[in-house]
């Protein structure tokens, strides 16, 4: 008799960002993305501008500009649709790369596999494609019933909290007034 199983590992905390991990970081892309710069306060908080508004260093920024992607996966190994934000340029450079070429096309069609191997500055990511094959519809069905607003990251808002329309007529009737 043992206190735990054999095979029992410790369930991570649900968590709407997905988060690269050392090793393979298998995802399937849900959403186009939204893009932009991003800034680090001295808090520890992003602060995110969309690529066409001017943005420029201030002292509470710690760091940045960079410049960032954001949309929505499914993480594999989580088993549950996340937001995934890639600010490194290798990254994009294969994904875009992907995304252009006509026997890939679009990863809305394929899972992409990121591995990450190091530490710091001397991290190495490498990004393959699997084969192209249907998303599983239960996968798309979870999907389409959550209401994700990414563009509320530009607001340093919860993309994940669902606003209500009354709230977003207030908003828009208290923005009207004010100008």
């Amino acid at each position: 008799m043992t206190f735990l199983p054999d095979d029992y590992t410790v369930p991570s905390a649900a968590n709407g960002y997905m988060k690269l991990k050392q090793g393979e970081n298998k995802f399937r892309v849900l959403s186009s993305a939204i893009l932009g710069v991003e800034f680090w306060t001295n808090d520890n908080k992003p602060v995110r501008f969309r690529q066409e508004e001017k943005c420029e260093m201030k002292p509470e920024y710690k760091n940045g500009p960079k410049h960032f992607w954001a949309f929505c996966v499914w993480n594999y190994q989580e088993e549950q649709v996340q937001v995934f934000e890639i600010t490194q340029k290798t990254i994009m450079n294969i994904i875009s790369g992907l995304a252009r070429n006509a026997k890939w096309g679009s990863p809305f069609d394929y899972d992409l596999v990121i591995n990450r191997e190091g530490e710091n500055l001397e991290t190495v990511y490498t990004v393959t494609p699997d084969p192209k094959e249907k998303l599983d519809p239960e996968i798309q069905k979870q999907y389409d019933s959550m209401t994700i607003n990414l563009e509320a990251l530009y607001d340093g808002d919860d993309p994940f909290a669902n606003v209500s329309e009354d709230k977003k007529e207030l908003d828009d009737f208290l923005e009207d007034v004010s100008n």
